[in-house]
This record gives C-alpha cells, sequence and structure tokens, in this order.
C-alpha cells in the first residue's frame, strides 16, 4: 500500500507545476502543438484548355486572389477584352479574393479546383 501511494505522489508531481513558466506539463505540450505551423494545401487546378493541371503547395493563408493570379500568369492568361476566368470548388464559384485557401479546405490538406473561361456578352 505504501509502495502505491509512493508512485501516486510521484506521479502526481509529474503533473504538477513547470517552474519556469508556471504551467503544468500537459498545458506546455497543449501549447507546443498549437504552436505547430499548419501543412501546406496541395493545391491542383484543372483548365479544360491545358495539357495538365496546375499544382503546388500552398500555405493556408494564401487567398484565392493571390491563387488566382499565380495560376492565370502560369496557364498564361489574362483577364479583360471580353473574358474573366472564375475558379470553382466543385460547383462552388470562389467569388471573395480575401477568402483563405485554409477556409476553404477546412481540415483536408488538399484542393481540387476548376478554372473556367466565361466570355463577356456586351
Amino acid at each position: 500500500m505504501l509502495d502505491t501511494l509512493s508512485k501516486l505522489r510521484s506521479l502526481s508531481l509529474c503533473l504538477t507545476e513547470v517552474p519556469s513558466t508556471g504551467r503544468s506539463d500537459v498545458q506546455e505540450k497543449q501549447k507546443t502543438i498549437k504552436m505547430k505551423p499548419d501543412k501546406n494545401i496541395k493545391v491542383q487546378v484543372h483548365y479544360m484548355a491545358a495539357n495538365k493541371p496546375f499544382e503546388a503547395d500552398e500555405p493556408p493563408e494564401t487567398t484565392v486572389g493571390q491563387l488566382k493570379a499565380t495560376v492565370l500568369n502560369a496557364f498564361g492568361l489574362k483577364e479583360g477584352g471580353g473574358k474573366t476566368y472564375p475558379l470553382f470548388n466543385k460547383k462552388e464559384e470562389l467569388t471573395n479574393p480575401s477568402q483563405t485557401l485554409g477556409e476553404i479546405a477546412g481540415d483536408k490538406h488538399d484542393l481540387n479546383l476548376k478554372l473556367e473561361e466565361v466570355l463577356i456578352q456586351g
């Protein structure tokens, strides 16, 4: 019985506050996990007129506007002159250029997007 009590005291000392920070060992581990950088998102953008899709690993804080500019450049496209190139996630058009890829991907680490060419009449 005394041996068990001794082990419990030892265990409880391991879970008490860490002298340097005043936080428990568990809190320190949680803090370390939260501070790890987010993984990049594997982005694939398909464009019907291209032989192969655009592929890149992007940080989750990359915005739709930044990605679109990179994709248009990679495919040698420019908006204007009666053409626009919207990006789609599944069937939903990505209309907010400030939205981040992390917001779109959620807990996934990949995005499979589509770039379409739209002719503007007028």
